[in-house]
Order: structure tokens, then C-alpha cells, then sequence
């Protein structure tokens, strides 16, 4: 009998036998007979549950070093009773993704097993007849590229929890627009891997039963060692509410208000959030509406040493000679929306008035902060995405503006306001100087 760990039939030879049973290929591209039909069915449908068997045993002899019993390692999924698991052996390279589809239905033949290495992602034929009750989650995991990293993977830990996930309808369509699928991305990173989570249920509003089985084979999902989970259901449970996944530009508005999360950047080692606040100065070396901002180092430093990009900003105030123009504006590379609660407060942090000088703190937060900043205009704005797509404005005379930062754990760093009076203020948590 074989090992507690050792895989019953590796993948390599599964597809060696699928590809001897499929036969020649057709001349002309067109589809098999349906009698090669039904026998590649009964193939696939084999092939399937031995995969998934062999991957409950196999991530863990494969990745796992010799000895090692704290659980398995490297990336994929380990299938819970009743799902079955397609997925890549390999770790994901700076080149090549690695892909696992798990399902707890059986897959359509036309998702075909052996093609998992080169799959685009998306079981077709498997979700077009996927029945009410049914359940597929594909999982890709890709290595980082590029000098920034992506702030749209926020850096979370295992077991990543269903109910952090967002309605997903790329390009707003669906698969099957007759019979809706209920479809829900979750992106996070995790031990240097890039994750994107799709969610499929057969039935366009999941029921808590759906939501907390599919949290139960999300717990499956392996980057690290990682001990199972409790509180299933509770971790699942409740979906967010449908919110715009982005900053709606196409409505001008009186009040523009965006909740954030954004990423810090090094200096001299360590991550740095940079706050200002000055009042209005119209002395001659003073030229300035009251205005309050947020920035953070570059990392790496595209152009100087001296460039901080605005995390998010605000200027009171209106047209006037030599003093510009008010606004409100946020970097559309390094923060993206949120549904995080921003309330905006100076409660538990200290400072007052600024001067037309101005007033600075420096702040050393984690790799995210929330940033939450608010325009009340005169005359209703659009938020615009402006030069290469770095960053959302909004032009006009602000009547009042604000800016809050706080952790993702809820710690209150930086709140700044400004008024069209010229009166500008910044209160810093005492961790900031």
C-alpha cells in the first residue's frame, strides 16, 4: 500500500493515459463523433476524481520537505470531501502563472484535464451547465513584477475569507445571461504570490450554505504551511453590498468623497507617510490657498530622490490672482476604492492651526494605510482621471475639505482639514513627528 502522502496516480501520468485514449486529431478542426464523446467522457470524469485524489495526497509528498509535518506547502489546493481539485504542480514563476480550478460538481469534459497548464482559467463548458447548487472556485497564483507593487492585491494571511469578496462582471456581461451566475473576485497577497480568487455558484444570490461550503474548500487554499480553520460560516458570511468598483467619473457632484487604501513607500529603509497642512499666505512670499495633503516616498525613485507622490489632497478656496485654483485629487496608481469605514475625527490625535508656512508630520505606517478625503464644492465637480492615468481631480472652489489616515487595524494616524476661510489644521497620532 502506498504512503499516507504519496500521490495514487501522479498528473504526468494521467494525461500520458488521456492523451493515448483521445486518438488522432481531426484534419479539419471539427469536433469528435459522440461516441469518442462518451468515451472521453468516462476518461475525463476518471481522470478528474483520481487528480483530485492524488492532489489531497500529492501537494503535500511534492511540496512539502521530507519530514515535515506541520501541513502542506507551495501553492495550490487541497480538496475537502465532495470537490474535486485541477491544478498545476508547480510553483508560479515571474513567467508562467499557477493555475487550480476546484469544483464540487463534476467538470464538463470540454474543461479538459490535461490542458490545466496552458488553461485560460475559466471551465466553460463546466459553468454554462453549472446546476443551482453548484460551486467552482478557480484560483491563479502569478509571481509580482514591476518596482511597485499592485495595491490592488491587499497583503492578507491564510485562510483568506469569502466574504472579503467583490461581485466580479468583467466588461458587465455574463456567462450565461438567460440563467445568471452569482460570480465574486477576491484578490489578496500572500508570501510573495499574487492571488486572484473567482467564485461561481450556480444561482445568482448564494445561499449561506453555498457561501460557507465554498469557504470550507477556500480554507484549501495553500502559499504557506497553513493549520486548518474554525468559524467557517462566520468568515464567509455576509457578502458585501454591491458597491461601484471603481471612482465613478461620468456625474458631477457637489460633495466628492473617497475611501482609499493605499500603499506607502521607503525612505532609508523604512515606510513613510509624509502629512502637510498650510493656511492660506498671500504675502508676497506666500501664495497659497489653504490646502492639506498626504504623500509618501517613491519606492523605487523613478526620477529624484526628492519625489513623494500625493497620496491624496485637498485646497480650499477659489480663482484668484495668483493663487491658483481649489480641488481635490488622489493617486489612481498607488491607492485604490475600498469599502473600509473612514470616519473622518481629530479624536485621540494631537496638534491645531496650521501656518501659511505650514505644519508636517512624518508617520511610519505598514505597506497599507486607509486614506479618506472629502470636497464640498461650491458648484457640483466631475472627478476626472487626468495626464497618463496617475491620478483623479476634481477642480474647483471647496467650501470645506478634509483628509483622514488610519491603519487597516483601525488606528487613527492623520486628520486634516482646510476651509475656503483659509483656515487650515493637522493633528498626527503620537507615534508621528
Amino acid at each position: 500500500m502506498p504512503a499516507d502522502r504519496e500521490p495514487l496516480v501522479g498528473l504526468d501520468e494521467i494525461a500520458r493515459l488521456l492523451e493515448e485514449q483521445e486518438g488522432p486529431p481531426e484534419a479539419n478542426g471539427r469536433p469528435t463523433s459522440r461516441r469518442s464523446a462518451r468515451r472521453w467522457t468516462g476518461i475525463v470524469a476518471v481522470g478528474a476524481l483520481v487528480v483530485g485524489s492524488a492532489v489531497g495526497f500529492g501537494l503535500g509528498s511534492s511540496l512539502t520537505p521530507s519530514g515535515n509535518a506541520a501541513g502542506p506547502s507551495g501553492v495550490g489546493v487541497v480538496p475537502t470531501s465532495g470537490w474535486r481539485v485541477l491544478q498545476s504542480r508547480a510553483d508560479a514563476t515571474p513567467l508562467r502563472p499557477a493555475l487550480a480550478i476546484a469544483s464540487n460538481v463534476r467538470l464538463d469534459p470540454e474543461d479538459d484535464a490535461r490542458g490545466i497548464r496552458t488553461s485560460s482559467g475559466l471551465p466553460y463548458a463546466t459553468l454554462l451547465g453549472l446546476p443551482r447548487h453548484g460551486v467552482v472556485i478557480v484560483a491563479t497564483f502569478t509571481v509580482p513584477t514591476g518596482d511597485t507593487p499592485d495595491p490592488t492585491f491587499e497583503e492578507l494571511s491564510l485562510p483568506l475569507e469569502l466574504r472579503d469578496a467583490t461581485r466580479f462582471g468583467q466588461n458587465s456581461t455574463q456567462i450565461r445571461p438567460a440563467r445568471p451566475l452569482g460570480e465574486y473576485e477576491l484578490r489578496a497577497h500572500v508570501n510573495d504570490r499574487d492571488i486572484v480568487v473567482h467564485f461561481y455558484f450556480g444561482r445568482s444570490q448564494p445561499t449561506d450554505a453555498m457561501l460557507t461550503e465554498a469557504q470550507r474548500q477556500l480554507d484549501g487554499l495553500v502559499v504557506q504551511p497553513s493549520r486548518s480553520a474554525s468559524q467557517v460560516a462566520e468568515r464567509a458570511l455576509p457578502l458585501r453590498p454591491e458597491t461601484p468598483a471603481a471612482p465613478t467619473t461620468a456625474t458631477a457632484a457637489k460633495v466628492i468623497d473617497r475611501t482609499l487604501a493605499c500603499k506607502t513607500g521607503y525612505k532609508a529603509g523604512a515606510l513613510l507617510l509624509l502629512a502637510t497642512a498650510r493656511a492660506q499666505g498671500v504675502t508676497q512670499q506666500q501664495r497659497n490657498l489653504a490646502s492639506a495633503y498626504v504623500t509618501t516616498p517613491a519606492d523605487p525613485l523613478p526620477t529624484s530622490q526628492n519625489f513623494e507622490p500625493t497620496l491624496a489632497g485637498v485646497t480650499a478656496g477659489s480663482h484668484r490672482p495668483g493663487l491658483g485654483s481649489g480641488g481635490l485629487g488622489f493617486d489612481a496608481k498607488l491607492c485604490k476604492p475600498t469599502r473600509a469605514a473612514v470616519a473622518f475625527s481629530p479624536k485621540g490625535l494631537s496638534g491645531g492651526f496650521a501656518p501659511s508656512y505650514g505644519s508636517d508630520a512624518q508617520c511610519f505606517p505598514a505597506k497599507t494605510v486607509l486614506v479618506r478625503v472629502r470636497g464640498v464644492f461650491r458648484r457640483p465637480a466631475t472627478l476626472k482621471l487626468i495626464g497618463k492615468g496617475n491620478t483623479y481631480q476634481a477642480i474647483g472652489y471647496v467650501e470645506k475639505g478634509e483628509i483622514m489616515v488610519r491603519t487597516t487595524a483601525g488606528k487613527p494616524l492623520v486628520y486634516a482639514d482646510v476651509a475656503d476661510s483659509g483656515r487650515a489644521r493637522l493633528f498626527t497620532a503620537g507615534s508621528c513627528f
